[in-house]
């Protein structure tokens, strides 16, 4: 029977990271990569090629690491009226200085992060990792303190549960040099960053999405990336690059993480960007996806519309705008024109000359894609809730 002494101590790390929408398939392809990847790193550590005696096993779930490690009499063998149970189970454990790593990824739905108990391990040593942590704190790491892959595309979450079981006899040491192998590749650095997922960001192919990588108001802003806008491929999570021609300042206000909105064509081919631009005022850029290039498109002015003169009896309030209105198909949509008035001298205007009875501020620009793949204006209009 196994002694006090010689009773496990546990300590659990948790690494959560989105899985944008990856259906069971794909999060099984990302979960073996992981594993993959943290096996290479083991196998290629010199503490393992220094001890042979060292078992690494892997199945599609998880990675084992076992040193010094035999079966135990499981002492919680009993029935649920408290009699002991006629078959014995057993559960695997380190003896003598051994200790037991399993690496365990899985996916999960979203939770909050929960709160574990306040067991204290005064001998794991996990400093040179963690420099945060000191010998008095809990074992339990902080989710804070491990890399967060992708971005808020669903509330499902893929998690990577890290525990270590070891005596009292245990070679501290050891166990801490095949724990940098893993730490180094999932623990947190100081400088990364999570994606943060703008409304709509994700493309309806899965491949896209567009996020910034602050959460800041105007008076936060102090770095020259604080503000910038990225596409991201949304299956690696590496930026394809910075979209230029909008940014998540607001204006001087708002949060970066909510100054931005993204519409998708159906077909993943076009993107259209809503940013803040003032308290109550936005603009859009529209670009063309082609590979993992974006390239922002030039749409015709209203003028190339037999409707578009009414600008002529128009001007702004204080706060004018435009913002992408919805794709009605991949190759139609509308924006919205908005912060619209009469000039002084057309008060009495009459709007239903150019077909826009009831115009009230607003107005809808229509573009549809030719055959030669240019935009065109097809109509301007009034908003469905003003039209008679």
């Amino acid at each position: 029977m196994r002694t006090q002494f010689q009773s496990f101590c546990t300590a659990v790390a948790f690494i959560f990271f989105a899985s944008l929408g990856l259906c069971a398939d794909e999060a099984q392809g990302l979960i073996s990569n992981r594993l993959a990847d943290v096996l290479s790193a083991l196998e290629q550590s010199e503490v393992i090629k220094a001890h042979p005696e060292i078992v690494i096993t892997k199945d599609s779930q998880s990675l084992v690491i076992a040193y010094h490690v035999r079966d135990w009499p499981n002492n919680q063998n009993k029935r649920l009226d408290g009699s002991p149970a006629k078959e014995l189970s057993t559960v695997r454990g380190p003896f003598q200085d051994g200790f037991l790593m399993t690496v365990e990824f899985s996916k999960i739905s979203f939770e909050p992060e929960k709160e574990w108990g306040t067991r204290r391990f005064s001998r794991l040593i996990l400093e040179p990792i963690f420099p945060d942590l000191r010998y008095d704190q809990s074992a339990i790491i902080p989710r804070s303190n491990w890399k967060t892959y992708g971005c808020e595309a669903t509330r499902a979450r893929v998690t990577t549960r890290v525990t270590l079981d070891y005596t009292q006899f245990t070679d501290l040491k050891l166990l801490g040099e095949v724990f940098v192998p893993v730490a180094s590749l999932c623990a947190r650095k100081p400088n990364d960053i999570d994606p943060i997922l703008v409304s709509g960001g994700l493309s309806p192919s899965k491949q896209f999405a567009v996020v910034v990588y602050t959460d800041k108001v105007a008076e936060e802003l102090s770095e020259p990336e604080d503000d910038a806008v990225f596409l991201m491929d949304a299956r690696t999570q590496k930026r394809i690059g910075r979209l230029e021609e909008v940014d998540a300042g607001g204006g001087g206000w708002g949060r970066t993480s909510s100054n931005v909105s993204a519409h998708w064509s159906p077909d993943s081919k076009w993107l259209a960007v809503t940013f803040r631009v003032g308290r109550m005022m936005h603009s859009f850029v529209l670009y063309s996806i082609t590979g993992h290039h974006a390239s922002p498109i030039t749409l015709p002015d209203a003028s190339t519309h037999p409707k578009g003169k009414v600008f002529d009896y128009l001007t702004t309030n204080a706060n004018p705008g435009e913002s992408f209105g919805e794709w009605i198909s991949k190759s139609e949509f509308v924006i919205v024109e908005y912060g619209l008035r009469p000039k002084e001298a057309n008060q009495e205007f009459d709007f239903s000359k150019f077909g826009l009875g009831n115009f009230d501020g607003e107005l809808e620009e229509v573009y549809r894609l030719t055959k030669d793949g240019k935009w065109k204006l097809k109509d301007i209009r009034v908003p469905k809730s003003d039209r008679n």
